[in-house]
């Protein structure tokens, strides 16, 4: 944890630097080796033993501690130089010895080491202030004009600090630079002064320009001197005053702090006590009631398990159910079709079989009339033999009779020849034999399949009852729902009614057409055969007219069904869609109204958080609350009419349905109550706690935020920078500014 801790401090002093130093003040660090190889080695040497040392310290990897580019800080590249600098006065804060290496950094100068001591005693000071002042803000509750004026001048005392702090480290890096060029300078006049005896005028002219920048140098050099006894005296005047102030103001701080202290004492022995007894009798009886909160929710939870199975159990049944009454139905239809085919092959076999009679007693005369015709013509062939040899006289008269009716009966035999020929009765009535034949192995069949179809019909009946008879019941988790699982159904129903009519209205026109192609036969027929046919020919166009004309019928007013179907399908559909509507607007009311529930009762946990409270909360929260009955007092009323107009439309709600939905409308109305109970009860517990523990975060993060605070402000008086100008510049300006002020005078 102390690790932790050293560590966000550390996080925050670093992102704090660039505030108190600058690329400008750093930009004049030279370079002390003597090629850029070693320069870079002792760089890379320093920044890897700077980083090691804060991995070690603060227990981080050591790739994680920033570290400068060797090659731009070779190059004097001002923002690497800052890093480097950064990084050096980082470890030496952070160090056991962070006073001599601090020392160590600035210089070995008379007026570092003054300001330096200076510098750590303000520290020590600022510190306890810091502490005091702290402790103040802590115990008091409202605005103290003291503490603001102490704050006030503690800040103003560290703003002021702050720019020592930049000016000493000005001041000793601008005399570093100046003795370091100064010593150049005076090198490199002794090596011109060594070598004079063979230089040239162009040396010479050298250590003259030499001479009169050396002789500039020293000028500059008594100035900044002179500035810096000034500077000097100014701050020793302002660490007088800032000593002075920060006396006063710990003075009265520990008068006002003692003042606290004792009210403070006072409080607490009168709050404490009973306070954390209340506390703790108070999480006892909240530890109980989420105990006893979450067993009833776990048996909720399984009791709705329970629920949720047994629904889907009966709407498995209840579709089961359906799907029986559907096949049951069908089979219905297909059984009607049966019987219909089956009567229809039993007229057509009636008919068959008077055509085979009619056709059959047509041949028996015809071979009557043909053994009479051939019994006259033997007869008639004897009389003539019998008539040669007589008389011609009595022949000739004789043979006109006989030989008008031998011609007579001549035609009338090939008559019957060519009758015979063209309709080949024996033929003809093998057929007619066959199509009775197969008409009744058809009625056969029918009869069987007829037999099937009840043995089926009267299974499924057998399965629904038991069904009916069983706990197979209607239940429902809404009655929006289920008025649309029930408009669904209708729509299942009214779309298979439909295209078992569609189906009914092609069967109905193919067998028209196959009827008007029989009647186009039978016209055929009618005009080939003889005029003793034409009788059962008219009948049965008769017949085949009347049952096209039957169909005809059939057909158009399966059509007038169809268009009803048509027009109940399009009212389901917008009965559906309205449905749908109606319960979408609903849920959007009632989620808008949990919403605002939820937000009012962020506002009250707010509120109560704050210690503030009002009537307003209290009207708004009333407001709420009826908005919140009125729209479930709605949902409810709109749910006894739809179940009612479910009913209605199920049975009139009579029966053992009614009583059954009346029930389920009661268990649900129940569990509801029951859930809304613990629901409140869980919000109530969840608000508490969240409570609870939002108390306990802000509390350790303002003690965290606190001891943070304290570790950054002492580390903060040692690294500063100065803004904008150079210091150099910011002296000469000065100079210039009081030598026109002196000429003025």
């Amino acid at each position: 944890m102390a690790e932790a801790k050293e560590l966000q401090m550390l996080i925050r002093w670093v992102s704090c630097i660039p505030s108190f130093f600058t690329d400008d003040l750093y930009a004049k660090v030279r370079r002390d080796a003597s090629n850029d190889r070693t320069k870079m080695m002792n760089v890379q040497k320093a920044s890897h033993t700077l980083a090691a040392f804060l991995a070690a310290k603060f227990k981080v990897p050591e790739h994680e501690v920033p570290t400068p580019n060797e090659e731009a800080v070779v190059e004097g590249d001002a923002h690497e130089l800052t890093v480097l600098l950064r990084l050096l006065v980082t470890c030496a804060v952070n160090s056991s010895k962070r006073e001599t290496y601090v020392q160590r950094i600035l210089a070995d100068n008379d007026l570092a080491q003054h300001l330096m001591s200076s510098i750590q005693a303000i520290q020590a000071h600022l510190q306890q202030a810091a502490e005091e002042v702290t402790r103040v803000r802590a115990g008091s509750e409202g605005d103290d004009p003291v503490i603001a004026r102490l704050q006030k001048d503690l800040d103003e005392t560290r703003h002021r600090l702050r720019h020592l702090e930049i000016e000493h480290d000005a001041v000793v890096d601008d005399n570093r630079e100046l003795e370091r060029e100064l010593g150049e300078t005076k090198a490199a006049l002794a090596a011109a002064e060594a070598s004079g005896s063979g230089s040239s005028e162009e040396d010479q002219q050298r250590i003259h320009d030499l001479t009169t920048a050396l002789a500039e140098m020293e000028d500059a050099l008594k100035a900044e001197q002179q500035d810096h006894e000034a500077t000097k005296k100014d701050c020793q005047r302002a660490l007088a005053e800032m000593n002075r102030q920060l006396d006063r103001a710990m003075a009265e701080s520990a008068e006002h702090q003692k003042q606290l202290d004792e009210m403070q004492e006072l409080r607490q022995q009168a709050d404490q006590v009973p306070a954390l007894e209340s506390r703790l009798a108070t999480l006892k009886t909240q530890l109980e009631e989420a105990v006893e909160l979450k067993r009833q929710a776990m048996s909720a939870q399984e009791q709705n398990a329970e629920n949720i199975k047994r629904i889907v159990e009966l709407e498995t049944k209840e579709k089961r159910v359906d799907e029986l009454q559907e096949e049951l139905a069908e089979t219905s239809k297909k059984l009607a079709a049966l019987e219909e085919e089956l009567l229809d092959e039993q007229k057509r076999s009636d008919r068959l079989q008077h055509e085979a009679d009619t056709q059959r007693d047509t041949c028996a005369r015809l071979k009557e009339d043909k053994t009479r015709l051939l019994r006259e013509k033997g007869a008639l062939e004897q009389q003539l033999e019998l008539s040669s040899a007589g008389d011609i006289s009595a022949a000739g008269l004789g043979g006109g009779v006989d030989l008008e009716r031998l011609i007579r009966l001549e035609h009338e035999n090939a008559t019957l020849k060519a009758q015979v020929e063209g309709g080949d009765v024996d033929q003809k009535v093998a057929k007619i034999k066959a199509m009775a034949d197969a008409a009744q192995k058809g009625k056969q069949e029918l009869q069987k399949q007829n037999r099937e179809l009840s043995l089926t019909i009267a299974k499924l009946e057998t399965e629904v009852k038991s069904l009916k008879e069983g706990d197979g019941v209607q239940t429902t988790s809404g009655v929006a729902i289920e008025k649309l699982a029930v408009c669904e159904r209708k729509l299942d129903a009214a779309n298979k009614e439909l295209a078992t009519k569609s189906e009914m209205c092609d069967k109905l026109k193919s067998q028209l057409s196959a009827s008007q192609e029989k009647l186009l036969e039978a016209q055929k027929k009618l005009s080939l055969v003889g005029l003793d046919q034409k009788e059962v020919v008219e009948k049965a166009r008769d017949a085949a007219m009347k049952d096209v004309q039957d169909k005809l019928n059939t057909l158009e007013k399966v059509s007038n069904e169809l268009a009803q179907l048509k027009e109940r399908h399009a009212a389901l559909m917008e009965e559906k869609n309205q449905l749908a509507r109606e319960n979408a607007d609903q849920m959007k009311k009632i989620t808008t109204i949990l919403t605002q529930k939820d937000e009012l009762n962020s506002k009250i946990l707010a509120l109560k958080e704050s210690g503030a409270g009002g009537g307003g909360s209290s009207d708004e929260l009333q407001r709420v609350k009826e908005q919140l009955r009125q729209a479930r007092v709605d949902y409810k009323r709109l749910e006894n009419e739809k179940i009612a107009a479910a009913a209605a439309t199920s049975g009139d709600g009579s029966g053992e349905g009614g009583k059954y939905i009346q029930m389920l409308q009661q268990k649900i109305q129940d569990l509801e109550a029951e859930i809304a109970t613990k629901t409140s009860e869980l919000d109530r517990q969840r608000a508490r706690f969240e409570r609870e523990q939002r108390l306990m975060t802000s509390a350790w993060i303002s003690l965290s935020v606190e001891q943070q605070k304290l570790s950054v402000r002492e580390r903060e008086r040692n690294n500063a920078a100065p803004r904008g100008q150079s210091f150099l510049e910011v002296q000469r300006r000065k100079a210039m500014e009081r030598k026109a002020v002196s000429h003025a005078s």
